[in-house]
């Protein structure tokens, strides 16, 4: 259910758009708040930086042609040692590494929205 982002006073002057993910995010974050399991409500804290982050895009580190070459000689390396799913692992695995990790996507939003924080801040207990 969309959350309107009026209902938090300048939301919506402070983002200046109207986003789905905003929305998902304000829904997990209250969601968080009234969890009385922890364990629900530490998933339901995590939830809304993950929709915060979700349309985050960076430039990638490799291009399409490196990519199928890294397959390629990966594949070549380990011929007749691979069995079909190790295959499909090592060609899912070579795909996914232009895919920033979570914390990564976070802080590029955070500083494309440029949202007041220092390293200190990001940074885990």
């Amino acid at each position: 259910m969309p959350v309107d982002p009026g209902a938090i006073a300048g939301m919506e002057q402070f983002i200046g758009r109207r986003e789905e993910s905003i929305d998902e995010a304000i829904a997990a974050w209250r969601r968080a708040l009234t969890e009385r399991d922890l364990s629900i409500a530490a998933v339901a804290l995590a939830e809304p930086l993950e929709f915060y982050a979700a349309e985050t895009r960076v430039k990638p580190l490799f291009s399409p042609k490196q990519l199928k070459a890294m397959r390629k000689a990966a594949l070549a390396a380990l011929e007749g040692q691979l069995d079909p799913t190790q295959i499909e692992r090592v060609g899912m695995r070579v795909g996914q590494l232009n895919e920033l990790p979570a914390a990564a996507r976070l802080r590029a939003a955070i500083d494309a929205d440029r949202v007041p924080c220092n390293d200190e801040e990001f940074e885990p207990p």
